[in-house]
């Protein structure tokens, strides 16, 4: 299952390790070139841009992720 996580903050930093540490992939949506870097750092896919951009959530896969979680 693949799961889109906008924000990477602590909370949507956390959920992200989580579940990829339950094996699923995980895609992030970030605006801050800072947690871009660090979600990147942590190999995640990365989208940059803003989650509230629909061709941005399009771009991170949304039409076929399991769910998309706004964690800012």
């Amino acid at each position: 299952m693949t799961f889109v996580i906008v924000g990477y903050g602590r909370v949507g930093a956390r959920t992200a390790r989580i579940l990829h540490e339950e094996g699923h992939a995980v895609v992030i949506v970030e605006n801050n070139p800072e947690k871009v870097e660090r979600a990147r750092e942590a190999e995640f896919d990365v989208i940059e841009g803003d989650g509230k951009n629909e061709s941005v959530l399009e771009r991170a896969g949304v039409a076929d992720a399991a769910a998309v979680a706004g964690l800012t």
